[in-house]
């Protein structure tokens, strides 16, 4: 076995990152939150599948709704998707009405349509694009704090 020489070469600071990586990781939550947020309210706009049914046109022509797309009769979900910081990060709040359509349902007994199961409207979801461009932000942040 012949002798060789190893180098080894310090690039980056670890104890400067492991300081740093709290404040990216909320940045990056923050960032997230407020973007997943605006597509929400742009997905409800763009009108989320399964379309409405006639049931529901019916429901809603009784209550004086106008029949549009699934999940904008009153506007009330709709203004209801925010981006709220925390302490430690931040989420996506909105009225629960919105949640049971997100993840589905079964009615109440004590509903126009007792016991009916409402199917899933997956519509709590930042865009493609935007999850690459909070992925190559997380990588940059992180890139920079170890060059610090």
């Amino acid at each position: 076995m012949s002798k060789g020489r190893i180098e080894l070469k310090k690039t980056f600071n670890a104890g400067k990152l492991a300081k740093e990586l709290p404040k990216i990781i909320n940045n990056f939550v923050e960032k997230y939150s407020v973007k997943a947020a605006e597509n929400t309210r742009k997905a409800i706009m763009k009108g989320v599948s399964p379309n409405i049914t006639e049931t529901t046109t019916n429901i809603r022509k009784k209550r004086g709704q106008p029949v549009s797309k699934p999940l904008f009769a009153s506007g009330n979900l709709f203004r209801s998707i925010k981006s709220k910081k925390k302490n430690k990060g931040a989420s996506i709040e909105m009225n629960r009405y919105g949640i049971e359509h997100h993840r589905g349902f079964v009615t109440s007994s004590r509903s126009m349509i007792p016991n009916k199961t409402v199917p899933e409207r997956p519509f709590i979801t930042p865009s493609k694009k935007f999850e690459g461009f909070l992925l190559r932000d997380l990588r940059n942040a992180i890139k920079k704090a170890f060059k610090k």
